[in-house]
């Protein structure tokens, strides 16, 4: 009798930090009068482990056993301690979710993901497969909206109608649908290194603006960073700022890429990407060039100029989020964070083959000089003004800006250019 007059006053119900109304957790008063947490063992093991799975049978067979010793008054404790005691048990040999200090069954379930042209996903999905044990899996659908002009708002439209569970959509084209949050991403000269894309896209400051694109109706996963843009010459060379006078550049629909283009004299016009025909230049990166077949003729790639990154958002529809538990859409948002290193990893050797593959074949890569780069940075600060004034945008940009200027180039990030002859 005495154990369980003891245990009556070592065991009590309170809530887990966070937990919603209605939701509970067992907390335990050590002999010393500690409280210890119901849901670890003295080891700190979680429920599941094979120390903890014993740990429980043995609780639930003590609680068994000496249940007819519990006077009437002491009822609410034994049926405390079945319930802690069945609990622990559960989590022997099952698949199991942690939710509020309980679990729950993790029920596999599999999810639409619309890309349109071939986008690197691998990565992403590969970490979604392996962080969530094979719970989540990841369908993907190519070629989405493949050759439509406005591709990146439509791809929006469909996430937010459920046509698909999950889209890749450029940055650049969320200004479409009226969100802004995002244009420090694409400012251009400002991310001009793939170190410095990455350090922005695992930083809180790019997750926080992420959540902004719920007032479209759809909700931010994370990003896949993509290749820098950089401007091609189709009839004539574009190095410098002056280059660009009265030129006709091919570009994605974006407020960022317009100004850029507008600042510097050019004539910006919407494309479907990678179609240069009757445009004096646009903006490429060295992979899509080699994999474009050295697109209309170009005269020449100048690579060291940086205009914007490709990065993509992963977004979600809300409801096909209701699906899945509480950790499993936490794992969809870690394996996003996880997977950029990787994907700039396969980005950055495929530029280097890609650049090795146009020297080949005859496409000139070319730089400009330090006082051509200067002009660059003089002629799109009115952009950067305007994206620094914006409420939605501002932030980023300063905090982005903050990162570039404590950059230090490495050896990753080095230039690809033709060798001399």
């Amino acid at each position: 009798m005495q154990w369980w007059l003891e245990a009556d006053r070592r065991f009590e119900r309170r809530p887990p930090a966070g937990a919603r109304p209605g939701e509970g957790g067992l907390a335990v008063r050590n002999p010393e009068g500690r409280r210890e947490d119901a849901g670890r063992d003295d080891d700190g093991e979680q429920p599941g482990s094979s120390e903890s799975c014993h740990g429980g049978i043995v609780a639930a067979t003590a609680v068994k056993h000496n249940a007819s010793m519990v006077a009437e008054s002491r009822r609410p404790v034994a049926t405390v301690l079945v319930a802690a005691g069945l609990t622990l048990v559960a989590g022997c040999g099952s698949s199991l979710d942690q939710k509020a200090g309980l679990t729950e069954k993790v029920k596999p379930v599999t999810l639409t993901l619309a890309e349109y042209d071939g986008n690197p996903s691998e990565q992403f999905v590969a970490a979604v497969d392996r962080l969530s044990d094979g719970s989540i899996h990841i369908q993907v659908e190519g070629a989405w909206r493949i050759g439509q002009l406005h591709f990146e708002a439509g791809m929006i439209r469909d996430v937010q109608a459920g046509r698909v569970d999950l889209a890749e959509v450029p940055v650049n084209g969320f200004d479409e649908v009226g969100v802004r949050s995002l244009d420090a991403l694409v400012a251009p000269l400002l991310i001009t290194s793939y170190g410095l894309e990455e350090r922005v896209l695992r930083s809180s400051a790019a997750r926080r603006v992420l959540e902004k694109v719920k007032s479209v109706g759809v909700e931010g996963i994370g990003f896949i960073p993509g290749d820098l843009r950089k401007p091609i010459g189709i009839t004539r060379r574009l190095v410098a700022p002056g280059d660009f006078e009265g030129a006709t550049i091919a570009s994605r629909p974006s407020w960022a890429g317009n100004a850029t283009f507008a600042a510097v004299g050019a004539v910006p016009s919407p494309s479907v990407p990678a179609h240069f025909t009757g445009y004096d230049g646009g903006e490429l990166g060295v992979f899509s060039a080699q994999a474009t077949g050295k697109p209309g003729n170009a005269k020449e790639l100048t690579v060291n100029v940086s205009l914007w990154p490709r990065i993509w958002a992963i977004v979600a529809n809300p409801q096909a989020l209701e699906r899945l538990s509480e950790t499993q859409r936490a794992t969809l948002r870690r394996a996003a964070d996880e997977a950029i290193a990787a994907h700039l990893e396969h980005v950055r050797a495929d530029e280097l083959e890609a650049a090795r593959a146009l020297c080949s074949a005859g496409l000139p890569l070319v730089g400009a000089s330090a006082l051509e780069l200067a002009r660059w940075r003089r002629a799109v600060e009115p952009v950067w003004r305007e994206i620094r004034d914006d409420p939605s945008a501002g932030r980023l940009f300063a905090e982005v800006a903050e990162l570039a200027a404590t950059a230090r180039p490495t050896s990753a990030d080095a230039v690809p250019t033709c060798p001399r002859t």
